[in-house]
């Protein structure tokens, strides 16, 4: 990485006031987007594609203030006419604590019960939690990528319990715009904070550039990627981090291990 490319670098890092350091293991975020770019091959065109990528990326980490404009919004949309219930997204099994966990219970500080007909907070629904009643289900997430995870929960919600897609509302950080008509197929509504667009599209279409997939393959080359998280899984191509960094971004940007052996100096790893 040449001086021009870093004074770059440090311009974007300024801008977007990122945090000193993103993982307790890693040292200085700043520092370590640079050993990413140095690790790069000495071709003017890569090293200039991964700043744009890095320029597009996005952290998301001020949980409280994006909960609390959540629970604003689901404040505004329903009425003491209504029941609620809020709940994370869970696997199958729901045993393991998810991401939107810590979202929900941020949004269940900022609301009132009072202002609603009935509220209830819960980590998995039960059947007498409807008590007869037709409650309007609230799922919470703080990223949804391809949107299987939620299509499976709010399938097991339609299958398991008397409601139907019309009862389910999907509040989140963010959302990647490629997948939210996916989404829509299986709940009333999504309210997203944030939707972002899948990073190399946006940039292929921006700079005319029909080469900037095959440049970023050649990056992800140097990287110990299995074939389902090419370009992120499912191919989801983005470029955010949350307090963990989704197995959708560019793999590029959270796998630490180098194709053939050794360490890859992953700026955002996910563990």
């Amino acid at each position: 990485m040449d001086d021009q490319a870093y004074i770059v670098l440090q311009d974007i890092f300024t801008k977007k006031k990122w945090p000193a350091r993103f993982h307790v293991e890693h040292g200085d975020l700043f520092d370590e987007l640079a050993e990413f770019l140095s690790a790069l091959p000495d071709d003017d065109d890569l090293i200039n594609l991964s700043i744009d990528i890095i320029r597009e990326y996005e952290v998301f980490l001020d949980y409280f203030r994006y909960a609390q404009s959540i629970a604003h919004k689901i404040s505004q949309k329903f009425s003491k006419k209504d029941d609620l219930i809020v709940v994370p997204v869970r696997d199958e099994n729901g045993n393991e604590i998810k991401s939107g966990d810590s979202v929900c219970y941020v949004v269940k500080s900022q609301l009132n019960p009072k202002n609603f007909k009935s509220l209830v907070f819960k980590t998995h629904i039960a059947e007498q939690d409807l008590d007869g009643k037709s409650p309007s289900v609230i799922v919470i997430d703080d990223f949804i990528g391809t949107g299987s995870q939620f299509r499976k929960f709010s399938k097991r919600l339609r299958t398991e319990f008397p409601l139907s897609k019309d009862n389910i509302y999907v509040y989140c950080i963010a959302a990647m715009s490629s997948r939210l008509e996916r989404v829509q197929l299986h709940c009333n509504e999504i309210n997203a904070e944030y939707i972002l667009d899948p990073v190399l599209a946006k940039l292929a279409k921006s700079k005319n550039d029909a080469t900037i997939y095959d440049k970023y393959d050649s990056i992800e080359q140097l990287v110990s990627v299995r074939r389902h998280y090419f370009r992120g899984y499912s191919k989801t191509e983005a470029a955010v981090s949350l307090y963990r960094t989704p197995n959708n971004t560019l793999p590029i940007f959270w796998e630490t291990r180098k194709k053939g052996g050794g360490k890859w100096p992953a700026p955002f790893p996910r563990y």
